[in-house]
């Protein structure tokens, strides 16, 4: 069966733009993917971060073994000790956390938005990465990995 589309949101639009095959088949079909390691990566990089802002932790060991250790929980029985991203992770969470801190006290973390916007018939859907006082923060945990194969018309 179908699904209907009943919201606008930025993560959709990105599917669609890098395969509309996959949109259709996840946005209209509903079929899910799973969560591949780079996913799973930014996920577990940006909650490490997350703790650490909420309770001011600069300490890189201490990040370093919790962004770890939150990449394991989400690699669940398949381990994810040999995976680059497992290291990954830790550097990311770090970085994250140096260069955060500079917006000052963080007020909100995956704050969902569903609601009308303007002139669109659906409503928008938007979750937040990190908000501060005076900005948000989308974090973006690679500079541009395809979550699917670019299609052939790319």
């Amino acid at each position: 069966m179908l699904k209907v589309i009943e919201h606008h949101s930025a993560s959709a639009g990105n599917t669609f733009i890098d395969c509309p095959q996959m949109w259709i088949i996840e946005k209209i079909y509903g079929f899910e993917t799973e969560e591949n390691a780079r996913m799973k990566m930014g996920h577990a990089a940006e909650e490490a971060a997350h703790h650490a802002l909420v309770n001011q932790i600069t300490d890189e060991k201490l990040i370093t073994s919790d962004a770890k250790g939150k990449y394991i929980e989400r690699c669940g029985e398949n381990g994810g000790t040999i995976d680059d991203e497992y290291e990954w992770t830790a550097q990311i969470a770090n970085t994250f956390v140096k260069e955060l801190k500079q917006y000052g006290k963080l007020i909100h973390y995956q704050k969902e938005y569903n609601g009308p916007y303007k002139d669109l018939c659906l409503p928008v859907v938007a979750k937040t990465d990190f908000e501060f006082n005076d900005y948000i923060v989308d974090t973006k945990a690679t500079a541009k990995v395809w979550r699917y194969a670019p299609t052939a018309a790319a």
